[in-house]
């Protein structure tokens, strides 16, 4: 297919399809914002690769074709360098990205690896293919307007090798066959070495007078290449197709669709036969399954630029209020007018009967009481829960905590202790405990919510978590009340009991204790 015919082809299938049999409706000619796509991306390069049937692999297919070696119907592109600056490079299907490029090659699928950077690539030989990663330019005198696109030294067009006596082979027909392509165009490319022990013939080079950017030194017109090609397996012999090109940028949206003086590059034709060249050569079937790698990156989305180019859908049009406006009147007439003859609201109110003015008007009486109670009840509800705090709970009982029962029942509080495990709220006997405790090591005369200072001898080892107990216990005996659950005593009365002994083994005390009055010996009521 020509490059005229292709670009054509690009242009329909990314036309929207309109109803040219149905009036447009209004607002539907307005201007959308203009959708571009990126020079650096890969858009239009997936076009063709989805409308050459190649389908992106699943997890799954990754997975079997890995297990059973089977790379027949496989295609693996692999655009840039997958070395990441650690050396990691991703593994789809359970193996990196040059196991699949040297399986694919040696089990008859297909391989197209373009890179602009150093990369040393097998593809089956008995030496593998070095991508330099060296910049290669064209001085601008004596070049000729063909091989300077732009007149920017940059962006050159490739030289197509000239096809060897006898050679046979699928790969010439990339650059050459009835119509050659001499305008493949290229942006700061590097090149293609060690071809003669790699298996690759050479398809196209350089100008006679292309240089190394960095070192001003002369490209090899016989060791380096810019693209390399094989329909066999070098060592095997077993049908495959295999690509090298020293530049991704090759496939890159701005080379696929550049043009000089109104003259398109050939690049768009020369990417349509590199996906024809490698969904062929499998036998009568094409292969169908596509692993595409960008960059380290796995693509998997083949049709984003008919998604991107499409326009968006037209905005609703907009009602016309002023032909609206007398039809909506003479509906609410329409409705206004039944609604008299058929004496609805009178109705509805006294009833059918007029001689009887009963049950309705009794019934809408009633209902509007029973509403009203409701609501008063309601708000009377809210008020009361609105007003008490969760928290608002009863002073702790004087006298300190109870004595045990005679039973010997289990526990510190006494003849209550089924009711608060009922409640689940220990407040009053947990307060109670905790400022009897305090009481008994000499508390501050006027205790705070805050715990006074405390001094700690060296002697614990763990101080903080000594200091932190006191904090638990004291907000509990003279914080703001809060609720206090069985688990939660549970695990505060063994603290009790180690503060306790900790004190009287004079591993803790309050700052100037011995200057506060004694308050032990005060009534509970005053404490």
């Amino acid at each position: 297919m020509t490059t005229p015919r292709l670009l054509l082809t690009l242009a329909v299938a990314l036309a929207p399809a309109t109803a040219w049999g149905q009036p447009l409706p209004p607002g539907f000619g307005a201007p959308h914002p203009a959708r571009t796509i990126s020079r650096l991306g890969t858009h239009v390069f997936r076009w063709l690769v989805d409308r050459g049937g190649l389908k992106p692999m699943t997890d799954s297919e990754l997975v079997l074709v890995t297990r059973q070696q089977q790379y027949s119907d496989t295609v693996v592109i692999v655009f840039g360098s997958w070395n990441s600056n650690a050396g990691w490079q991703p593994q789809p299907g359970g193996q990196p990205i040059s196991t699949w490029v040297s399986n694919a090659s040696q089990f008859g699928g297909a391989v197209l690896v373009a890179n602009d950077t150093f990369q040393s690539v097998s593809f089956g030989g008995r030496q593998p293919v070095q991508f330099s990663g060296q910049r290669v330019i064209t001085p601008q005198p004596g070049v000729g307007e063909w091989l300077v696109l732009n007149r920017n030294e940059i962006e050159q067009f490739a030289v197509p090798a000239v096809r060897p006596p006898g050679a046979a082979g699928p790969e010439w027909e990339l650059l050459g066959g009835d119509r050659p392509l001499p305008r493949v165009v290229t942006e700061l490319p590097g090149t293609l070495s060690n071809l003669k022990g790699s298996g690759l013939t050479p398809l196209a080079g350089f100008p006679w007078n292309a240089q190394f950017r960095n070192t001003r030194a002369l490209v090899s017109g016989t060791s380096d290449a810019f693209i390399a090609g094989a329909s066999r397996h070098p060592q095997t012999g077993r049908p495959c197709r295999l690509i090298a090109v020293a530049d991704h940028a090759v496939y890159l949206n701005g080379q696929l669709l550049a043009a000089e003086g109104g003259v398109a590059t050939d690049n768009l034709e020369f990417a349509d036969r590199t996906v024809k060249f490698l969904t062929g050569g499998n036998g009568d079937e094409k292969r169908t399954k596509c692993l595409l790698v960008v960059d380290g990156v796995v693509v998997r989305d083949y049709g984003e630029l008919n998604q991107l180019l499409r326009p968006p859908p037209p905005p609703l049009p907009k009602p016309d209020w002023e032909k609206l406006q007398p039809k909506l009147v003479d509906l609410g007439n329409q409705l206004i007018d039944k609604f008299q003859e058929n004496d609805f609201l009178n109705r509805a109110v006294v009833g059918k009967n007029p001689d009887e003015p009963r049950s309705q008007l009794r019934t809408l009486l009633g209902l509007l009481l029973t509403a009203a109670c409701l609501w008063a009840a309601m708000s009377l509800v809210r008020r009361v829960l609105g007003a008490r705090e969760p928290t608002d709970l009863n002073a702790a009982p004087p006298g300190g905590r109870p004595p045990p029962p005679p039973g010997g029942a289990a526990g510190v509080f006494g003849r209550r202790s089924k009711e608060l495990a009922t409640r689940d709220n220990l407040l009053e006997p947990a307060r109670a405990a905790c400022r009897d405790f305090f009481d008994t090591v000499g508390r501050p005369p006027e205790p705070g919510p805050r715990l006074p200072k405390v001094v700690i001898t060296d002697v614990v080892r763990k101080p903080e978590t000594l200091r932190q107990a006191l904090r638990d216990l004291w907000a509990v005996a003279f914080g703001r009340p809060a609720p206090v659950t069985a688990v939660r005593w549970a695990a505060l009365e063994p603290l009790l009991a180690r503060a306790l002994a900790a004190h009287r083994e004079k591993k803790w005390r309050f700052v100037e204790a011995e200057a506060w009055p004694d308050v032990s010996t005060r009534s509970r009521g005053e404490a």
